[in-house]
């Protein structure tokens, strides 16, 4: 019998053996499918993200002009509403041959604005009045698709016609689309991209290659009776790969068709804060084909190796005898090797260049422990010992003879709650590196609000006092920061820092109990004495470098010198100046600095956006908020992404579990139909197949745990960083592992109730 031929009558058998075959076939390619539309789904993010990039560069501002007739006035204006970022644009044309943004056909009119739909579905929700009311313009248009980075952004772009093109925030414009570089990741984050993926997709790997193992009993009896009419070792070989084969190719068409219809729901769904447009998901076709040839040769790989520990003969297969102990040396080489792999490099002093490397031993590791399982299920279960419980011993009976496939059934789960407690562990680590104390201080202010003076009609004083009133707001406190220039105006002396503001809001900066409105403090700068201050005639200016202009202010006679005390906004010192509003006596300093420091009221868990609503006259206004600590954005972002991932994988394991379950109670169909038949409780049954489940799953999230521990441990052994163990995030990962189990084996009870009945003994 040729090759060819004994592959054809293999696929033969996986479309034409029977309702049996069908079904093995049917599920193989189920758990196939959701493996390689995992895979797709990562060969498409490389080109989800270079789209997203386009578009956000497309939008971008470009070709600055001088003309006051050219181009025309923007300013950004960003905003959070629900923790979500609202990105907005103020548009001023001043010629007619002004370029229109992506995504818009006209500009809108001055009090108008378009929307991206994704706002304009929160303006018109319940949730979104607080937001109507700070985005008070009527809508006009629909932001289309070319000026939107993902579908659920949150953009607008408003007309304007009142905008200071001498303003700080304001920029004259004549086209769009400014080229931007990505920045490169740091070694960290780089190595922690690498260990991630290698982490997310190392399950996949595993998952397929259980579900090819799908139905291995039913294969093994059918290979047997090839035996029987003559066919010899390496025909059934052949015979195996080209059913495995022929359900492989099944499963690919099934996962691409999952991909399609998948990537038709992106648009509707945010995972973590990630969406993308459906055309956005576009496989790169290389890594498409290269990851369709890698499934088909680990399906046959799979399926040769499976046979090398069955011996089919014409009367049956030797499995079914006493099987010969599983040996447990070479299961410790591969997670032995991937170790000593890890250890060697992350041991050369940190993460640079080594990334690949560290991937191939992650990889080693967690696919390495795929083969103890079912060592360690097996020898495990054979000592325990006679229960008296009639559920749990008809579980462990079953498991001492089938316990390798029951243990494969949970080796996806394992994998991913394994490399789950490692990425923990390593986020951990590097975020201690790209996070640290910020030295905010929230006992005096959460939030600090900086105008923009966008809008010359816009008063600073009229904003804050809105603000003081916001019903979000506890307490609020203005300073203005300003210079004291030495007059004459020629002098080099150095100006003096002013800090302008009620007795309450300059005890954020300095040591002044006993304050009254009227008094001059002053905090030694260090590069003037005291004495010589004053009676001084001076300049106050809104800047620095303001020559020949300001307020004439003379220093009071009685300046009390007084220390400083730490900003609530990073815990800086300030020296110089503090002034309170009687004893400027008249002399007002136009376009000072204003910052209004904001207590946030508790009890309103809508506190944050009730201010910035009440700062609606300046959408421009810039909102500091005051955090304990700071997190690298690029982490941030790498965070969210890793998440999502890790969300996706999740999902397919439990699914890849499901499909296992049902396959095992469909092996189980006709010791199940015998048990009820002679009377045996539905509720014994059920309880008999959760323990089934429950103690490989056990021994598995306890392999799993000591793994993932000792992977990120070892991870994170670089220079003289150490983390802990966090044992609270290992138990929640391990019990959503158990839980998914639970919620598995419930799925399971319907097959399970259909298989309990008598017409499961009929055989032909």
């Amino acid at each position: 019998m040729s090759r060819m031929h004994s592959l054809l009558i293999g696929a033969r058998f996986a479309r034409a053996g029977g309702r049996e075959g069908l079904w093995r076939t049917a599920l193989i390619a189920i758990g196939v499918g959701l493996g390689f539309a995992a895979l797709l789904v990562a060969c498409s993010v490389p080109a989800a993200l270079d789209a997203r990039k386009e578009r956000g560069d497309a939008r971008s501002p470009s070709g600055s002009v001088t003309a006051p007739a050219d181009g025309e006035l923007v300013a950004q204006c960003v905003t959070v509403f629900g923790g979500r970022t609202v990105t907005g644009t103020l548009l001023q044309p001043q010629s007619p041959r002004a370029a229109l943004p992506p995504g818009l056909s006209v500009f809108p009119a001055p009090g108008d604005m378009a929307v991206s739909p994704a706002l304009a579905r929160l303006l018109n929700s319940d949730r979104g009045q607080v937001l109507r009311e700070r985005l008070d313009h009527r809508i006009t248009a629909t932001i289309g698709d070319t000026g939107l980075r993902d579908p659920q952004e949150l953009v607008y772009y408003a007309g304007a016609d009142h905008l200071d093109p001498d303003a700080a925030g304001v920029s004259r414009i004549d086209a769009w689309g400014a080229t931007s570089d990505r920045d490169p990741l740091s070694p960290q984050l780089l190595f922690l991209v690498v260990v991630a993926v290698v982490a997310l997709l190392t399950p996949v790997t595993v998952f397929i290659a259980t579900a090819v193992r799908t139905g291995g009993e039913r294969q093994e009896r059918r290979l047997a009776a090839l035996r029987l009419i003559g066919a010899d070792r390496r025909a059934i070989a052949w015979i195996a790969s080209g059913e495995a084969l022929a359900a492989t190719a099944a499963g690919l068409t099934t996962g691409a068709l999952l991909f399609i219809a998948g990537r038709q729901l992106a648009g509707h769904l945010t995972l973590f804060g990630i969406a993308a447009f459906p055309a956005d998901l576009q496989p790169d076709p290389s890594a498409a084909a290269g990851a369709a040839l890698g499934v088909s040769a680990l399906a046959v790989s799979v399926t040769l190796l499976s046979l090398r520990g069955v011996v089919v003969e014409p009367l049956g297969v030797a499995r079914r005898a006493t099987a010969t102990r599983r040996r447990l040396v070479w299961r410790l080489a591969l997670p032995a090797a991937g170790t000593a792999l890890v250890a060697v490099q992350v041991g050369t002093g940190g993460f640079a260049d080594e990334e690949a490397w560290i991937g191939a031993g992650v990889a080693l590791v967690l696919g390495g422990i795929t083969a103890l399982l079912p060592w360690l299920v097996e020898n495990a279960t054979a000592r325990l010992g006679k229960t008296r419980r009639l559920s749990r011993q008809l579980a462990v009976r079953r498991l001492q003879h089938h316990g390798g496939t029951a243990a494969r059934s949970v080796t996806g789960a394992m994998v991913v709650v394994a490399g789950a407690i490692a990425l923990h562990t390593l986020f951990v680590a590097v975020g201690t590196q790209h996070s640290h104390v910020s030295g905010d201080d929230l006992t005096h202010a959460q939030l600090v609000m900086v105008p923009s003076h966008i809008d010359p009609t816009v008063d600073d004083a009229a904003l804050a006092r809105a603000v003081a009133a916001s019903p979000g707001t506890r307490s609020s406190a203005t300073l203005s920061e300003a210079y004291a220039r030495a007059e004459p105006t020629g002098t080099q002396e150095q100006p003096i820092d002013v800090t302008i503001g009620d007795c309450q809001a300059l005890r954020l900066r300095v040591v002044a109990e006993d304050c009254h409105d009227g008094d001059t403090l002053w905090v030694p700068d260090g590069a003037r004495q005291s004495a010589d201050l004053p009676g001084r005639r001076v300049l106050l200016t809104a800047t620095s470098y303001d020559a020949g202009t300001g307020s004439p202010w003379t220093i009071p006679s009685h300046l009390r010198t007084v220390d400083s005390s730490p900003d609530p906004h990073h815990g800086t010192r300030h020296s110089g100046l503090f002034i309170t509003p009687g004893a400027l006596h008249g002399s007002p300093v136009h376009g000072a600095f204003t910052l209004t420091y904001i207590l946030l009221d508790p009890d309103l868990p809508n506190a944050l956006d009730q201010v910035r609503t009440a700062a609606k006259d300046d959408p421009a206004a810039g909102f500091m908020e005051l955090r304990a600590t700071e997190t690298d954005p690029a982490f941030a972002g790498i965070r969210k992404a890793i998440l999502g991932g890790a969300a996706l994988t999740v999902l397919m394991a439990g699914a890849g579990l499901l499909v296992s379950v049902l396959e095992q109670l469909r092996e189980q169909r006709r010791v199940l139909s015998a048990l009820a038949a002679i009377g045996a409780p539905r509720s014994l049954l059920a309880v008999s197949v959760l323990w089934q489940t429950l103690i490989p799953v056990g021994f598995a999230l306890l392999l799993a745990t000591g793994t993932g521990t000792s992977l990120g441990m070892l991870l994170v052994r670089q220079g003289d960083t150490t983390v802990p163990v966090d044992w609270t995030a290992v138990a929640v990962l391990t019990g959503t592992a158990a839980a998914t189990v639970l919620l598995v084996t419930l799925l399971s009870l319907p097959l399970l109730w259909r298989l309990m009945r008598a017409d499961g003994l009929h055989t032909e």
